[in-house]
Parts: structure tokens; sequence; C-alpha cells
């Protein structure tokens, strides 16, 4: 069997977090959204040392995150298009909700951790 080389390069992975937001109506929700993220590869693994992420430093997590994360399918702009996952997005992001998503990729990464 032949394996195409694009099968082994800039896969995709799967995983899920719960994030809390405020409904139409101002009441406090949580959801369970999937996450799609860049396999590790030697260019992931390079930027995931290059942040030196901290339990406390959020900006780098918001760095990383949006190196790592390809999608948030769930998670829509006004117009129910997919919002694009930026520095930008993740930076204004409610803290609860960043090191929700940050803490499921990293465990995606570190299944045995």
């Amino acid at each position: 069997m032949k394996i195409k080389a694009s099968r082994l390069a800039d896969t995709v992975h799967r995983t899920q977090a719960t994030i809390s937001f405020a409904d139409d109506d101002g009441q406090k929700q949580s959801q369970e959204i999937t996450i799609l993220f860049r396999g590790m590869s030697p260019r992931v693994s390079r930027d995931l040392l290059a942040a030196q992420i901290g339990d406390t430093d959020r900006v780098e997590m918001a760095r990383f995150l949006a190196a790592a994360v390809r999608e948030l399918p769930e998670v829509v702009d006004e117009d129910e298009r997919p919002v694009p996952v930026t520095f930008e997005f993740f930076d204004a992001m409610e803290i609860a909700n960043l090191t929700a998503i940050f803490n499921a990729v990293q465990e995606g990464y570190n299944p045995n951790a």
C-alpha cells in the first residue's frame, strides 16, 4: 500500500472543551465545543517551545492557540459563518474559556500526561 505524503503532514486532530457564554437573554450557558487542531509536528513543537507557556501566561496561550487551532466548528459570527481563529480572537476571549480550550489541546498533544 502506498501512502500519500499529504497524509503524513499537516494532519488535523479533534478534541472537545466546555465553554461558558451569555445567551440572548443574558443567562450564563455552558456548551461542549469541538476543537480541530494541528497534529504535533516539529513546526508545532517549535511553536510550543517558543511560546514558553506558564500557567498564568494568557497572552502566550492565545498566541499558541492561534497557531495550533484550525477551527471551532460550533463558534460562528453573527452571519453564522465560522469565526477565524486568530490571535486577536483568542486574546479577547474570557480567561476561563481560553484556558479550557488550551487545556483540551494540550491533552490532545499529550494524552497520557
